[in-house]
């Protein structure tokens, strides 16, 4: 049986979970066996019913449909106490299934803090509900690039997250918005759900070939870049391509070490930051699937119960699906 411990905690039971890049690396480093790196539980975007509340939590009550927010603030550090209001930015906060906190979406029950989960109004779907992470890590890099309506963005990545970050893009009021990838099928699905173009990066890596198509195809250089994928090459096409005084907006986690050409960045004034999502956009984003503003539904390509993780996971490394959800109501669903 599991408790709620805290007098302000939530148990949560959860129905669906997203699989994310960082999820997959932890299966991958577990050798394939289904036996996470110190038996970690996979997965930080979840949604689910709220099953049973601590005795001093008001703004949330058993049966409530909510997103969760997966990092918790430690409250002691000197972000934590001199006021900065950013959980993630905290010097000791926890992430489910990450920063050695061993427990994450994928099972049955989740206890969380109240403060932490999101209601879900009836007409957003669990699956929409354990999206809006992702979608409030691109919306904030959206705000962080300072996109402004006529601006031309550049995505770097077409998957799940570069199609999050071009849906936040168009509704930050970007006329022409491009996603560069190799996989022809992605940039498709980003074509259907609103890329305004879409470029294949050629076999060559050439960045500055790369660059002379991508101004060629938007019409002039990007105003800024959202790059998702967190690898060498779109990071510097990113740099290489957007217009002086440009933000290049980093947000994928992959290589931990790449190689930029500084000068550029120095004499053209580019602006380069790392992004990671605010628990203040939370709201913001149901709010918008809610009303209609972005549709991610055609991004949600599998199902998979949760006795069936580990053929989600292999599907996944395949690179067959795009967001791929556990149901972790069902032990076995059909696809």
């Amino acid at each position: 049986m599991i408790f709620v411990n805290q007098i302000t905690e939530v148990l949560v039971a959860v129905q669906r979970v997203g699989i994310c890049g960082t999820d997959l690396e932890i299966w991958q480093q577990a050798g394939y066996h289904g036996d996470p790196i110190n038996h970690t539980v996979p997965g930080h975007e979840c949604s689910g019913i709220v099953h049973k509340v601590g005795k001093d939590v008001t703004a949330i009550k058993k049966g409530d449909r909510v997103a969760v927010f997966p990092v918790i603030k430690c409250g002691t550090c000197n972000l934590c106490t001199n006021g900065h209001g950013d959980v993630i930015l905290c010097n000791g906060f926890k992430c489910l299934s990450l920063t050695n906190y061993q427990y994450g979406g994928m099972m049955r029950y989740l206890v969380h803090p109240e403060n932490l989960v999101f209601r879900i109004p009836d007409n957003v779907s669990f699956e929409e509900g354990a999206i809006v992470e992702p979608l409030s890590v691109t919306l904030r890099a959206c705000m962080k690039a300072n996109i402004r309506k006529g601006d031309n963005v550049l995505i770097g990545g077409a998957g799940p997250i570069g199609i999050c970050a071009m849906l936040n893009a168009k509704q930050q009021g970007a006329s022409n918005v491009c996603i560069v990838d190799k996989n022809e099928l992605r940039l498709d699905l980003a074509k259907k759900m609103g890329a305004t173009m879409t470029y294949r990066v050629p076999p060559s890596d050439d960045v500055s070939l790369a660059t002379r198509d991508l101004i060629a195809l938007m019409g002039r250089r990007p105003d800024h870049a959202i790059e998702t994928t967190g690898v060498q090459y779109p990071i510097n096409l990113c740099i290489d391509a957007v217009e002086k005084g440009g933000y290049v907006v980093l947000v994928g986690l992959a290589e931990q070490h790449v190689t930029i050409n500084a000068v550029d960045v120095v004499m053209r004034d580019i602006k380069v930051c790392g992004c990671v999502g605010p628990v203040e956009r939370f709201p913001e984003v149901i709010e918008m699937i809610s009303n209609g503003q972005i549709d991610v539904k055609p991004l949600i390509t599998h199902h998979f119960g949760l006795t069936e993780v580990q053929k989600a996971f292999e599907l996944c490394e395949r690179k067959e699906g795009m967001k791929i959800m556990i149901d972790c109501a069902n032990d076995a669903i059909t696809n």
